[in-house]
């Protein structure tokens, strides 16, 4: 996919996904190219354009850098597509300017919007390497070492039968 807001705008203008849709090679990384191949993908495997489709132009459009795309025609006058899109809250202007709000449910309490782009952040942060020494050992004076820091010193206990 060379461009994927032209080829989004183009399959919008058309009505329908581009003919090679179904054979789209999605990338590993999620971002605007592997949102804007779903979409089309979805569309052109189910044929027409429900709820889910609509999703997953919602997530295309949101992905976006602006979250809205200039398509430059009316919408079509197909009232499920118009319900589909009006459900996903992905607004059509008269003039052809597709506009998304980030999705805030009322339970994030004003948090940042979930429907965001994703972002590539290190495992690490979310995760911070264990402990070498427990607070309880600290507290307690005890020395724990690892059989690595022992080295050749470490004799593993043999069986009394052995």
């Amino acid at each position: 996919m060379i461009d994927p807001l032209r080829q989004l705008k183009s399959a919008l203008i058309s009505s329908e996904p581009p003919p090679d849709a179904k054979t789209f090679a999605l990338s590993g990384q999620p971002n605007l190219v592997y949102s804007v191949g779903r979409f089309l993908a979805s569309w052109a495997q189910a044929g027409s354009f429900g709820p889910d489709q609509a999703v997953l132009l919602r997530q295309a459009l949101r992905w976006s850098p602006s979250s809205s795309l200039l398509v430059g025609i009316k919408p079509p006058d197909d009232p499920d597509f118009l319900r589909c899109l009006d459900n996903a809250e992905i607004s059509w202007s008269p003039m052809g300017q597709l506009r998304v709000k980030p999705f805030v449910p009322l339970w994030l309490n004003e948090s940042p919007a979930c429907d965001a782009p994703p972002k590539n952040e290190l495992l690490m942060k979310a995760f911070p390497p264990k402990r070498t020494w427990s607070p309880w050992a600290i507290a307690n004076g005890a020395r724990w070492r690892r059989r690595r820091q022992l080295g050749s010193r470490f004799k593993p206990r043999r069986d009394r039968h052995g």
